[in-house]
């Protein structure tokens, strides 16, 4: 399942459950595989890496999640792209803010992630 997923030009944030532990490496893999092929094939340059590095974390605390779902929701505010996070059209805000329940919308929203440590100054 697909909690949230913000893109930028060099690099992505995703939150997603799974309930097998293999299955979100495999994922991850076919995602890079697909995104890469498809993005050197606009760019023209066929056979380059794109994806260098990941870093991926085993979310098992529900403050961790609301945390880290409101980060990246709101990176593209974070990052000066755009005033609104759901203005954003390559990121999951806009999304989450049409299809989750209210009160889980706004705990979201409202959870501080000011303390959540992500490497994502590319």
């Amino acid at each position: 399942m697909l909690a949230g997923l913000g893109c930028f030009p060099k690099h992505y944030h995703l939150i997603a459950e799974t309930r097998q532990d293999n299955s979100i490496i495999e994922s991850i893999r076919y995602l890079h595989s697909v995104s890469a092929k498809y993005i050197s094939r606009l760019d023209e340059l066929a056979g380059r890496k794109v994806w260098h590095q990941h870093w991926d974390t085993h979310i098992t605390y529900p403050k961790s999640f609301l945390a880290r779902l409101n980060y990246v929701h709101a990176n593209a505010v974070k990052q000066g792209i755009v005033r609104n996070a759901e203005l954003y059209e390559w990121c999951s805000a806009a999304w989450f803010a049409s299809t989750a329940q209210g009160s889980f919308y706004k705990t979201v929203v409202d959870f501080p992630s000011d303390k959540v440590v992500v490497p994502d100054d590319f």
